[in-house]
């Protein structure tokens, strides 16, 4: 058949349309080519050790754990806390650093120490994230009761409480009327008609966190995961921990020799008007061929990609759209300019492009957060730096970016069979590109 009557009969109106607009031919070229095989997903069944220790995922296509915020290592068996600290790490004058920081019972050693960090807490700290919860004792009745201490890794505390998130939110007095760091009367947080005490209280906090909403924040509240975990997972903070038997970092893949499962998506009304099941994950396919390109995101170590989405804190903060109460709505983001790296990545996961073969791949996407480093992480505690302490946002970023080459480098042959051509990274930050390594040189930049 020619290539005009190839054309003619597969060039429908609408795409018309749309090619009409593009420059070149390769619009056109994409609605004629020969379509491709849609083989189905391949699975992995490499067990991972001790079921990664109860706070990770594993990736049974390379027998490793994916670890959650607070966790690192081998079989995610390593702690890595993120206090909720009251110093600046970046201080020019060491002597000038206060001493002051959280003790082993989650609790600030000093209010009477001054500091402008916004993780500072004047309750609980939960040191996975650096998250500050209404303490739990006394007449409390909304505070936070971790677990009893010598629980399992994983266990979930007693009560999670009111979050009292930042400085703004924390008591300007201690309870005998001294000066303290935060900016409420003591009386609106811990009086007895204070926000961590009764159901009803004078005054509440701004509910800032997400998974939580509500007057008084202790609503559940859908949290953000690019892909909402593909329907077989639980999303918190942006790390999804997946169904038994369900991998990757968008819960979307099955262990080999265990059946498919329907997913949770169709069901849930906020979710199905703006997701669906990835495509590519279903067996048999959806279709027996497809078009190219064929792209494999990476599933990156969590550290570049899910937990920089748990340290954030907030839900509108590095997110192109996020929920909101009551109802789990979603929004689109009109609060962070820089959405356009969460929007593709979500968009990939659930894209009919998308291959979990790497060996059938036309492009390599990287998910990284880098975008999310410089205002709400790196401002809100003392972890996680890059490359030492404070610096320019390029300067955290650039090593960030580093670090997830090398990881991609380390753990993948498919860098060094194109030299990087065939992988996608995007800048989204006001600098655009100006500032990336150059061991990315060969790369695909999206940028603007």
């Amino acid at each position: 058949m020619s290539r005009e009557r190839k054309f003619a009969l597969t060039h429908t109106a609408p795409a018309a349309v749309r090619c009409a607009v593009a420059k070149g031919k390769w619009c056109d070229d994409f609605l004629i080519q020969e379509e491709v095989v849609w083989n189905p997903a391949p699975r992995g069944s490499k067990e991972c050790p001790d079921k990664c220790n109860n706070v990770g995922r594993c990736n049974y296509d390379t027998g490793y754990c994916d670890c959650a915020a607070g966790w690192t290592g081998v079989g995610c068996k390593t702690p890595q806390k993120r206090p909720c600290t009251s110093y600046w790490r970046e201080a020019e004058d060491p002597s000038k650093v206060p001493t002051s920081h959280i003790g082993p019972d989650k609790r600030d050693l000093n209010w009477t120490v001054w500091s402008n960090i916004h993780s500072r807490c004047g309750g609980i700290c939960d040191d996975d994230l650096a998250i500050c919860y209404c303490d739990g004792q006394g007449p409390d009745q909304f505070g936070r009761i971790p677990a009893p201490p010598g629980s399992p890794p994983g266990t979930p505390p007693i009560r999670v409480g009111r979050p009292l998130v930042t400085e703004y939110m924390a008591p300007n007095e201690t309870w005998d009327g001294k000066w303290a760091f935060g900016k409420q009367p003591y009386a609106n947080v811990y009086g007895p008609q204070g926000y961590c005490n009764v159901s009803k209280p004078v005054w509440a906090a701004v509910c800032s966190m997400d998974a939580l909403a509500g007057p008084t924040c202790d609503e559940p509240l859908e949290s953000f995961c690019p892909g909402a975990c593909s329907g077989h997972g639980r999303c918190y903070l942006g790390y999804c921990y997946c169904d038994e038997g369900y991998y990757g970092h968008d819960c979307a893949r099955r262990k080999a020799g265990m059946p498919l499962l329907s997913s949770t998506i169709p069901t849930t009304p906020w979710l199905a008007s703006v997701l669906r099941e990835p495509p590519a994950a279903q067996e048999p396919p959806p279709a027996p061929t497809r078009k190219r390109p064929l792209i494999y995101v990476y599933d990156l170590e969590p550290f570049y990609q899910a937990r920089v989405l748990q340290y954030r804190v907030s839900p509108p903060w590095c997110v192109h759209r996020h929920h909101l109460y009551p109802g789990n709505t979603t929004k689109w983001s009109d609060e962070w300019v820089y959405a356009v790296d969460t929007l593709l990545h979500e968009s990939l996961l659930i894209s009919e492009h998308r291959t979990f073969d790497p060996e059938e791949a036309d492009f390599f996407y990287v998910p990284h957060q880098a975008t999310c480093l410089p205002f709400p992480i790196g401002r809100w505690a003392d972890f996680p730096w890059f490359g030492g302490t404070g610096g320019t946002r390029p300067r955290q970023m650039v090593n960030f970016i580093r670090e997830v080459h090398t990881w991609i480098d380390t753990n993948y042959p498919y860098w060094k069979r194109r030299q990087g051509r065939d992988h996608i990274w995007v800048w989204t930050h006001d600098e655009g590109a100006c500032w990336a390594p150059t061991a990315l040189n060969n790369s695909i930049w999206l940028t603007q």
